[in-house]
């Protein structure tokens, strides 16, 4: 349940950003790297979460204004965790909040070790997708498998299972999938 709610924080803060899922994996990825040797109860999964999708960005390069996180943040938490209406947010709880981020980004490096020696999957999809799919299925089969793999990165899986081996299963499974519900009906 820990696992599901930060990744479904870091899915639902991901799209109030306009982050597409490359980095929302990498960021669910490193969530769950950090939480397999830290404590849920010493770490707000919340933070972290935030912070390790910050980091994905600085990972795949792709600049992330920290003031805009901050807010995106602070009007999710106040709605999804805190269950109350968003209060105004002043420069001062942005200030606030994103020390806190900062400090979580810290604590993800320190837990990594400062190896970003990571991969995701969605980089061998120009590889599978010719392969696997045939070409007039390309575009929904790639989209359907985008949603299994976020769902598998959802259940920590990516921290026994290489970024390929997930891929290559999502998109197997999409195009077996899609070609199954295109076929109940002859």
């Amino acid at each position: 349940a820990l696992k599901n709610s930060s990744s479904q924080f870091t899915i639902l803060l991901a799209e109030k950003l306009k982050i597409t899922y490359t980095y929302t994996m990498l960021a669910m990825h490193l969530t769950h790297t950090f939480f397999q040797t830290r404590s849920y109860l010493n770490h707000d999964r919340f933070f972290i979460a935030t912070a390790a999708l910050v980091l994905a960005c600085k990972i795949l390069d792709h600049h992330v204004d920290l003031r805009s996180v901050a807010s995106k943040f602070y009007t999710l938490h106040c709605e999804r965790v805190l269950g109350k209406k968003k209060e105004l947010i002043t420069d001062a709880l942005t200030k606030a909040v994103r020390e806190r981020i900062c400090q979580a980004e810290e604590d993800i490096v320190s837990a990594l070790k400062y190896d970003f020696e990571m991969t995701v999957p969605t980089q061998y999809v120009p590889e599978l997708i010719p392969i696997l799919v045939e070409a007039t299925e390309k575009e929904r089969v790639f989209k359907l498998s985008k949603v299994f793999v976020l769902d598998f990165y959802r259940t920590g899986g990516s921290l026994f299972y290489k970024a390929l081996d997930i891929m290559l299963a999502a998109i197997l499974l999409a195009n077996f999938v899609l070609k199954g519900s295109d076929n109940k009906g002859t």
